[in-house]
């Protein structure tokens, strides 16, 4: 285990707050990356991957800093250490990662979505607006 067994809380679509299950999660990065139906069910398997491993402490710190055409990317974000979970085949657009962070306790945070372009270059096709980075990060 990388870290704590994290669970994912917020507002959720019927207005209500609370910790979303696995299908909320899944439903929640879909729409995040605006795939459309193809796309979410070809992604579908690594997705529920990446899922899993933040929910298992699976996860693993991401190293920095590091620059790929866009700002220095660095492992914290706001003070916190910043992991990821990455599934699936390599090549943009093809695989999943998930960015996050442990802010408090056992609630994770999901800063930023891509994929794998090779071992260490991610494509970012999402993020939090004050997480720093470019379209492209690379992990020492």
């Amino acid at each position: 285990m990388a870290h704590t067994p994290l669970k994912f809380s917020g507002p959720k679509a019927d207005g209500s707050m609370g910790v979303y299950t696995t299908d909320e999660i899944r439903k929640w990065i879909i729409d995040k990356l605006g795939l459309t139906e193809g796309q979410a069910k070809a992604r579908g398997g690594t997705i529920s991957s990446v899922i899993n491993d933040f929910s298992d402490g699976k996860g693993k710190a991401t190293s920095g800093p590091s620059k790929a055409g866009g700002p220095t990317h660095t492992s914290l974000y706001h003070g916190n250490p910043v992991y990821h979970a990455s599934a699936g085949k390599t090549g943009a657009r093809v695989g999943i990662t998930i960015f996050y962070v442990n802010t408090q306790g056992s609630d994770g945070k999901i800063i930023g979505i891509g994929s794998h372009i090779d071992s260490t270059h991610y494509e970012v096709e999402w993020h939090v607006s004050d997480w720093h980075v470019g379209a492209q990060l690379t992990l020492a």
